[in-house]
């Protein structure tokens, strides 16, 4: 078996998180195979939300697995939308998941709610029912805003990232304030038929998508492909190993001016 928990990226709070996660949005009570089927193949590193209403499902899928809790790295995330208080929110979803802690929390979405739900977040953090603590889907200026209101930074920011919705001067700023870049949906953000990813794909003779996935781990990038087809997990990860040379990284990154171009 494979372990695809590595390589890891270490956050400004000194812990590590597996570079390539399974992303489970749009997967629901039927998917649960799905999970198991990444973890068997030795995928290390879930990302699941409350939102997503999936929670019970992979806690189903963690309960059946060999694997120990310490072997999975575990993302979930709170909505602005949940009108419950964040410790009630950690709270069930740590019943759903059937675990005692997870390793990420994310403040899913942005809203007036951004800093008050953030100092729930950094109380449950204090009290171990989460490692880590970031964001997903906010702007500079929002988590500039939970900065200087708590004085605590986001380890990581999920967003939507691919060679088509890549913007380096973004990517940047999150880097000046230590906190790691984390791409959802790498294959719908990227143009499938850009002639410069089907010439580095060809030259691989790989298929287009596993050299996204492929140019999210050259970058540094923690990626996170969504799928329940057993095969495209299976690729999506084998991808993650694929070695980019230089020269094909810099061709890639052109999709950046090329997107901003059309």
């Amino acid at each position: 078996m494979d372990n695809f928990g590595h390589p890891t990226i270490e956050l400004s709070d000194g812990t590590f998180i597996p570079q390539l996660g399974l992303g489970t949005w749009r997967l629901t009570e039927s998917d649960e195979d799905a999970v198991m089927y990444a973890l068997d193949i030795g995928y290390r590193h879930i990302d699941i939300a409350t939102f997503y209403k999936n929670e019970e499902m992979v806690g189903r899928a963690l309960g059946r697995s060999d694997l120990s809790r310490e072997d999975i790295y575990l993302t979930t995330k709170i909505h602005p939308t949940d009108d419950r208080e964040p410790a009630k929110v950690m709270e069930a979803s740590l019943k759903a998941l059937r675990v005692d802690h997870v390793d990420m929390w994310l403040l899913h979405n942005t809203s007036d709610r951004n800093v008050e739900l953030w100092q729930g977040m950094i109380e449950e953090q204090k009290k171990g029912t989460t490692t880590s603590i970031g964001v997903s889907n906010l702007s500079i200026d929002e988590i500039d805003e939970l900065i200087d209101a708590t004085g605590v930074a986001p380890v990581m920011h999920q967003f939507r990232l691919g060679l088509s919705l890549h913007d380096s001067t973004f990517i940047a700023a999150l880097r000046e304030r230590g906190i790691a870049p984390e791409g959802y949906s790498p294959l719908r953000a990227t143009n499938l038929d850009d002639p410069l990813l089907i010439d580095v794909a060809q030259n691989l003779g790989v298929d287009p998508a596993e050299v996204v996935i492929a140019w999210h781990m050259a970058k540094g990038y923690i990626v996170i492909p969504k799928s329940a087809t057993p095969a495209r997990i299976r690729s999506n990860a084998y991808a993650s190993r694929l070695d980019l040379t230089d020269q094909q990284i810099a061709q890639l990154d052109r999709t950046e001016q090329v997107a901003r171009d059309r």
